[in-house]
């Protein structure tokens, strides 16, 4: 697991931003610049622990195959406070 060394956070790559980036825009047209990077890591950091998953990697995996995909999707562009970016 690829973690920051100062809050054990892991480490967003840049593969894992770009598919992040990809699918909010397609499923809400919402562009994020890389100067968001470090939002979509405070927000989905949360959101990793949660589900139990130790990476960025694993999330963006999972978030491009079935079901779960589906739903997980509406849960990340989600506006609610502290859940969605």
């Amino acid at each position: 697991m690829n973690l920051s060394a100062a809050n054990r956070t892991p480490i967003l790559r840049r593969r894992d931003f770009d598919i992040i980036v990809r699918l909010v825009y397609q499923h809400a047209g919402i562009s994020l610049s890389d100067s968001k990077q470090n939002l979509v890591v405070a927000r989905l950091a949360r959101r990793l622990r949660a589900l139990n998953l130790s990476s960025f990697s694993d999330y963006t995996d999972k978030l491009q195959h079935g079901e779960w995909a589906r739903s997980e999707i509406r849960e990340l562009i989600s506006f609610r406070p502290g859940i969605g970016i």
